[in-house]
């Protein structure tokens, strides 16, 4: 089984390997205690990182102006997000 952290990088790199494209289910933490997140991917331009924190379906569902509401992590580079404990979900 390959590690999540290689996962991570491995997925961050290439949008194409994203199974629910172009959103990225990502989670910090771990248990009832962990929070969940998503990636959107924003083209050719891949930083900075941005982390929606919703889970994937709750996100699904939102309209424009609701995920304009919704809180946001910016990362500068996949190790400052992974640093931060987010990994692929």
């Amino acid at each position: 089984m390959r590690d999540l952290t290689e996962v991570t990088r491995e997925y961050m790199r290439d949008p194409g390997l994203w199974p629910h494209w172009p959103i990225l289910p990502m989670k910090r933490g771990s248990g009832g205690d962990g929070e969940h997140g998503v990636i959107v991917c924003n083209g050719a331009k891949r930083l900075p990182l941005l982390v929606y924190k919703a889970d994937m379906f709750a996100f699904a569902g939102c309209n424009v102006e609701q995920v304009s509401n919704l809180p946001t992590e910016e990362f500068s580079s996949i190790n400052a997000l992974m640093d931060a404990g987010w990994l692929v979900d």
